[in-house]
């Protein structure tokens, strides 16, 4: 697997949803499926992807595994991403609108971060308040 340069230290793990299979094999079987009933070509279709991203993103390439999840996507499988805070988890889910010619589809990214950032807080002065109760006690 190529290196990825990112923030990141690692590639992200990528899930099918509700699959016993990995992602690349059940990627793999969706490629297959879709050459055999509609001609479908994996090369070409990740070429496009790769044009129209760096087009609408200013020449920006966008990682390999963004790719495969994008692919997936049109192929209609469900993915999970799971990676740190500025991976690039969210673009992998844009780029098929960005494919899309008609401008017709929509998608909506639901993010916990603003909830997940409270609740670190919350948590965090629970702990401080507990640690200076009990050194007050001592």
């Amino acid at each position: 697997m190529p290196t990825v340069h990112s923030k990141i230290a690692a590639v992200p793990s990528v899930h099918c949803a509700s699959s016993t299979l990995r992602f690349a094999d059940a990627l793999g079987i969706a490629r297959a499926a879709a050459h055999q009933s509609r001609q479908y070509n994996s090369e070409d279709t990740r070429e496009r992807i790769r044009t129209v991203v760096q087009d609408t993103l200013g020449g920006q390439e966008p990682y390999d595994w963004q790719v495969d999840v994008c692919e997936a996507i049109m192929l209609r499988l469900d993915c999970i991403i799971i990676a740190g805070t500025g991976a690039g988890k969210t673009l992998p889910f844009v780029m098929p609108l960005l494919m899309d010619e008609t401008k017709e589809k929509m998608v909506v990214i639901i993010s916990p971060l603003i909830a997940l950032q409270e609740d670190q807080v919350r948590c965090r002065l629970t702990v401080c308040q507990s640690c200076e109760a009990h050194c007050q006690s001592m």
